[in-house]
This record gives C-alpha cells, structure tokens and sequence, in this order.
C-alpha cells in the first residue's frame, strides 16, 4: 500500500478492495491484513475532514473502515470517533440511517466479519472497529 494526499479517495478505495477482497473473512480482523503507515493514515483522514456526503459513506467505505482502525495503532481513536460522529452528524437525518445501512452493506460484500454487530449508531460501530483494531475480543464490548 503506498498512496498520500496526492491520492483521491477512489484511487485508496481501490487499492483497499483488492486487499479485502484477497484476504478477508470470517474471523479475521482488518488489523491482521492493513498496517498502514501514519501518512496513508492521514491521507485518508485529510479527505474525510472535507467529506460531507453520503457518497463518501457509500463509494469509500472502506477508507473509513481502515482508518478507524488504524486510530488505534496512532492512538488518535478518541479523535477519529469524533470526526465520524461530527460526519454522520452532517448528514440530513434521513441519510444517517441511509449511511448505517450502507457499513452493513459493506461488510457483507467484502466479507467482513461484523461479530453479531448489527450497525444502529457511531457507538455500534465504534465497538465494532475495537474489535477489528485488536483491542477488544468480540463479545467483550
């Protein structure tokens, strides 16, 4: 994996489907298969801080996946549950649940275990994202 802010969120999403799309399944954890480095890390947050649709959530799912997942390796998770909440927050209501369904819909075609978790808020989500980065056993949260 190489890219930097030069990169559009089209170019990382691709590169990312590749990896899940060779490596994921069940039981495997997003921490196991992407290691990013803290520059593809802020590359990645950069393009979110300026993100205000629900194209964001629908086309780069899972840029948001692996960043959140790697806040923890940067110890910047507080931070990042924040900019996602502060995200999904700008959404019109409508599409918050819209965004909801659409994480759902991205686990189940890149075959990513959601460990039970059935998506219904950030928090939801946030404890999945434990899990995947390592710091959580499913069941435990």
């Amino acid at each position: 994996m190489k890219w930097s802010d030069s990169n559009n969120f089209s170019d990382i999403q691709k590169i990312l489907a590749d990896i899940f799309e060779s490596q994921m399944g069940a039981n495997v954890k997003v921490h196991d298969i992407i290691d990013l480095s803290y520059d593809e890390y802020m590359a990645i947050v950069n393009k979110i801080k300026i993100a205000d649709t629900m194209e964001t959530v629908r086309n780069f799912t899972l840029c948001l996946f692996v960043a959140w997942v790697s806040a923890y390796k940067f110890n910047t998770m507080d931070e990042f549950y924040r900019l996602m909440k502060d995200f999904i927050s700008r959404l019109p209501q409508h599409q918050s649940r819209i965004a909801l369904d659409e994480i759902n819909a991205a686990c189940y075609e890149y075959q990513i275990d959601t460990f039970g978790y059935n998506f219904r808020s950030v928090k939801d989500i946030k404890n999945f994202i434990k899990i995947h980065a390592g710091v959580s056993e499913p069941g435990s949260v």
